[in-house]
């Protein structure tokens, strides 16, 4: 049973069922099924940089009101001239506050205020590079054929392929992913410095609670900071009325900050969590790529028959697999669905709660639904089971090759011809592709067959 054109339809006498050795062999199947991945992936990455961005800047925003280089909005122009201390009271709190970060971050306040405003701008570039890739991947991700219509194709891999153009644009496409790749590489350590972020955030709010206990204890004035004999020899000889207003402009200033830092603590906490999402969207989108960029040389013809192999078993763990499962979660779904419509139609006939017409034009509706969702999940079904029994071996043996690359990978590391950090970063790399397989295991696993399921007659 396959799928034509949406609906199903029964295999011809001369159809076979596909073995795992045509469902997983490069071809416009696997190319389209890796780019709708890759989409779906982009989608995510875009969503998670852009929490990070909105709370970069928000964080940015309360760090240049605490500079005071920022308007502090139109109440306090309501107190004119009054209020022209408050930004100079609220740089002179914030001037210990910032030697409390650089002690504890080794980055002044300022420091990490010019790093946020840098990073901005650089995710905003990136997120421009990733809207390229998403509108690649959704163009060359069309509706896929059906398995039976790729059967004659998947033994001539070149002829399957050729739906692909060879020429200038399947080397754009090649180009733009390998260099979508690279900024994605340059970014994931990059994260880590914005993690540290956090640590600053940290660093401000406990330097902040120290600075406002020392300036309490103090009855509303500074105590010796330089601050008050500062602004004393500023205005000869008025220390004493200067220092008060200056005082009340800081307890003013104070409280501005205090309306500010109010949430900025749970926001650091968030800040770490939206970091440590897109770190695992960055790994997850950079496999993606380097598999489309493996599959595209195999177009090509620049893989050998080994590599092929390997790019195969990559290929059916990271999205054939989870691409089935799903399929078969969505089908069965529907396939319910269906059926429960036609049950409550039935119950409403029987207390003539709707006419004839009605009831015999949403019967037909539904009855066709049922019947389309049943035969498409056949079809799921009948490539599980070839999943089951002959993709379990695959992912077997791609486990066992994972396992052997670690080990030549700390190998080569142990007797110095990797070094400390490309060793790690492969084997980060193998670990995330062993932690596909496993889970693309287990899944197989778990797949039942349950009976087949009629179609409303």
């Amino acid at each position: 049973m396959a799928l034509e054109a949406g609906r199903a339809v029964a295999p011809s006498g001369n159809e076979q069922a596909l073995g795992i050795d045509q469902l997983t062999a490069p071809s416009i199947q696997t190319i389209q099924a890796v780019y709708q991945a890759l989409r779906e992936s982009v989608e995510r990455v875009d969503k998670d940089s852009r929490a990070v961005l909105d709370a970069l800047r928000l964080l940015g925003d309360t760090l240049d009101l605490a500079k005071g280089s920022t308007s502090m909005g139109g109440g306090l122009g309501l107190l004119g001239p009054m209020a022209l201390p408050i930004p100079l009271a609220m740089r002179g709190m914030m001037a210990p506050v910032s030697k409390y970060v650089q002690q504890r971050t080794g980055i002044s306040l300022y420091g990490w205020m010019d790093f946020v405003r840098s990073t901005q701008k650089q995710f905003e570039e990136y997120l421009a590079q990733l809207e390229q890739v998403a509108t690649l991947a959704a163009l060359s991700a069309a509706p896929l054929r059906a398995p039976h219509e790729a059967a004659a194709s998947v033994a001539a891999p070149e002829a399957s392929l050729a739906v692909i153009d060879s020429g200038a644009p399947l080397r754009a496409d090649k180009t733009l992913l390998l260099e979508t790749k690279a900024k994605t590489r340059i970014w994931r350590p990059a994260l880590t410095q914005i993690n540290q972020f956090g640590n600053a955030l940290d660093a401000l709010l406990d330097g902040w609670r120290e600075e406002t206990r020392r300036f309490d204890s103090a009855g509303g004035k500074p105590q010796d900071d330089g601050w008050a004999q500062n602004f004393g020899v500023l205005f000869q000889g008025a220390a004493a009325k200067v220092t008060d207003q200056l005082a009340g402009a800081r307890l003013m200033g104070q409280n501005f900050l205090l309306s500010a830092f109010a949430d900025l603590g749970e926001r650091a906490s968030q800040f770490r969590d939206q970091v440590s999402n897109l770190s695992q969207s960055f790994a997850d989108l950079e496999d993606l790529l380097d598999l489309e960029i493996a599959q595209l040389r195999a177009r090509a013809g620049e893989l050998s028959t080994e590599e092929v192999d390997l790019l195969r078993q990559r290929v059916a763990a990271a999205v054939l697999v989870p691409r089935l499962v799903h399929q078969l979660a969505a089908v069965r779904a529907r396939e319910a669905a269906f059926r429960t419509r036609l049950q409550k139609l039935g119950e409403a006939r029987k207390g003539a709660n709707i006419s004839d017409a009605a009831r015999e034009t949403l019967e037909a509706e539904y009855g066709d639904g049922l019947a389309a969702a049943t035969a498409q999940l056949a079809a799921l079904e009948s490539e599980a089971a070839v999943w089951q029994t002959q993709g379990q071996p695959m992912l077997q043996a791609a486990a066992a090759r994972l396992k052997a690359q670690q080990e030549l990978v700390r190998a080569r590391q142990l007797v110095g011809e990797l070094l400390d950090e490309p060793a790690r970063a492969r084997l980060d790399a193998l670990e995330r592709e062993l932690s596909k397989v496993s889970e693309a295991t287990r899944v197989l696993e778990s797949l039942t067959q349950p009976g087949t399921s009629k179609s409303h007659g």
